[in-house]
């Protein structure tokens, strides 16, 4: 199986990054793959063993799907694991960065 690794640096306060990543009202407004997509749902239940949810469409109605999966980790402000429903997993990590 191969592993994607993504790296994103920001200036945001962890705490307010945890809160963008695990809140389906910020959901709403960051998940989208391109400009002509959106997410129109988003539903999170943020404990080990909840479910999530996304509906992503293009904004012209041409396609859509759902994205969901379960929990399995979740330790606030350091990390979050996923299985999605396709069996794929997915390791989220938060760290600090000083300066």
């Amino acid at each position: 199986m191969e592993k994607l690794i993504v790296e994103i640096i920001t200036r945001c306060d962890i705490d307010q990054c945890w809160k963008t990543w695990t809140t389906s009202e910020d959901i709403l407004i960051w998940n989208t793959a391109s400009p002509d997509w959106h997410t129109t749902k988003s539903e999170i239940n943020l404990i080990e063993g909840g479910l999530f949810s996304s509906r992503m469409e293009a904004k012209d109605g041409s396609f859509g799907f759902d994205f969901s999966g379960k929990f399995d980790v979740v330790i606030k402000n350091i990390q979050i694991s996923y299985t999605m429903d396709d069996g794929r997993k997915c390791d989220i990590y938060f760290d600090k960065i000083e300066n």
